[in-house]
Parts: structure tokens; sequence; C-alpha cells
């Protein structure tokens, strides 16, 4: 598991080294801490030249346009907005920025949010790390910050919504900075194990979710588009 942990931008500017949490029970691995710079679209071509090392992206609070001095390869930028915000005035769509568009716990029109996601390719959406909504995995809605991993996460998406955890940075307990070349030497000495055969439970539990995804999709995917 890993932490996104949000941060402000004159808070990043202060944090040097590795970041991790430190277990609280013997034996426990630390869990891995990367940081979501949240900041203006003013702060944005600075914080953007942040990504890398502790930093995996930033995300844009304000519904300014930011100005990179060019669009060419940016990437992990997000520009955060309510739904209803959306809905009332729009976005801007910019080259690698993405619309990152949050729902409230109380919100169950999935096919809306997959009309969304077809009608503009920049457009994910999301809840919060806390009483966040259901979003179910229906074809051509878009969930979370990032594809990665999501074939081996539940069809429908609650609290979680990728393959990390997002937080606040003050809210995190026992956090360390961990310098880089130690973190370097653990994961020179750790050797590749071979992979194992799926057991027969494991294969029966991706059938169930195989089974559930086409049920997901046979109510609220692109094939229902006609009951709007």
């Amino acid at each position: 598991m890993e932490l996104l942990a949000r941060i402000s931008f004159e808070e990043a500017k202060k944090i040097n080294g590795k970041l991790v949490v430190e277990p609280t029970e013997e034996g426990g691995k630390p869990i891995p801490v990367k940081l979501n710079i949240a900041c203006s679209s003013v702060e944005a071509p600075e914080a953007y030249k942040m990504i890398g090392g502790n930093v995996k992206c930033i995300t844009i609070m304000d519904n300014e346009e930011p100005d990179f001095g060019t669009t060419e390869d940016i990437a992990n930028v997000f520009h955060f907005m309510e739904l209803t915000e959306y809905n009332n005035f729009g976005s801007y769509e910019m080259p690698g920025v993405t619309t990152l568009i949050h729902v409230d716990r109380e919100y169950t029109d999935m096919r809306y949010l997959a009309n969304l996601c077809r009608e503009r390719q920049d457009i994910r959406v999301f809840g919060s790390s806390k009483d966040g909504c259901p979003l179910m995995a229906v074809e051509g809605i878009r969930i979370g910050r990032y594809d990665d991993g999501k074939d081996k996460m539940s069809p429908v998406f609650q609290d979680v919504y990728d393959r990390f955890v997002e937080v606040d940075y003050r809210d995190l307990s026992n956090i360390t900075e961990v310098v880089r070349k130690a973190s370097k030497r653990l994961e020179g000495s750790e050797e590749k194990k071979p992979r194992k055969a799926k057991s027969q439970s494991e294969k029966s539990a991706c059938s169930k979710k195989s089974n559930l995804c086409n049920t997901i999709n046979t109510l609220f995917g692109e094939s229902a588009e006609e009951d709007f």
C-alpha cells in the first residue's frame, strides 16, 4: 500500500528526502508516502517542476487556467472541481491536465458520469477518502486519478479510488524522512520471487469479479444509453 498525501505548495518546498510512515506494530513494514501538491493556478507552474521524487502529482484547486509556458509533455497535473461547480461553470481544456470531478456520497447517477467521460477524454471522477461516494466501474467511467491497477480492484469503489490511499499530510502520524541511499540498499538486496500458480479459490474469485463487472455494465453501461 502507498499513501498519497495532500500538501500545500509552501509546505512541500520544505520537504527533503524520502517519506514513509513508520509501522506501529512490531514486524510491520514502513508505508511509502508520495505527495500531491494542492496549489493555485498561479503556483502550478512552479509546483509542476517539483514532480518526481516525493511529489507524484499536483492538483490545481481554482478554476483559472494556469500558464505552464508550454503544454508539451505535461502529465500528472489535475484540476479539481466539484460536480455541481463543473455543471454550472464547466472547465478549461488543456493538453496533459486532467479534470478531476469530485462527487458527493449521495450521488448515484452513474450513467451521467459515464456520459461526461465519453464527452471529454480529460475527465475522471472520484469521491472522498472518508465516507466517499460508491462509484461503480461502469464502462466509460474513468475512476480515480489513474488507470493503473484498476483490474486488481473491486468494480465497486468507495473511499479508495486508486492503488493508494489519499490523506492529508498534516494527519499523518509517525511520518519520517528516510535517507534515499538506505532505501536503495534495501531494494538491491531483495530477490525476485517466482510467481505462484493461482489456486482454485483465486480463479473462482476472478470469475465472480468478472461476472459482477458484466452485470454492472449491462445495467449502466453504453448499451443502456438509449434509456436516457
